[in-house]
């Protein structure tokens, strides 16, 4: 059992160094933008090119409002659409690593 639980451990600490990996560089040399919400302050990074975009806040913000749920950052990521490319709507959202969120967007015509 302790093997078990160990493999487990092993297993989810990999999955998260990898997440912070692909945080830290899919979206290198892209400029930071500033969203705030009714609730928080937001870091948006937008790689148009690929259609995605990295929501981030602070610890303290996640600590306070038990930020982890996706919903709290992907209110910021659709007011960052409306704002700057209104014809555009998440698709999709994942987790990469506390306090990264990612959303995959689509573009009308």
């Amino acid at each position: 059992m302790q093997k078990f639980i160990t493999i487990i451990v092993a297993t989810l600490v990999g999955v998260g160094c990898a997440s912070r990996q692909y945080a830290s560089t899919a979206y290198a040399g892209l400029p930071e933008i500033e969203i705030t919400t009714k609730d928080a302050r937001f870091s948006i990074i937008d790689n148009s090119a690929q259609s995605r975009m990295r929501v981030s806040t602070d610890l303290a913000t996640v600590i306070g409002f038990g930020a982890g749920v996706g919903t709290f950052y992907r209110t910021a990521a659709e007011q960052y659409l409306r704002e700057n490319a209104p014809t555009c709507n998440i698709s999709d959202g994942y987790f990469l690593a506390e306090p990264h969120w990612e959303y995959v967007y689509k573009c009308a015509p």
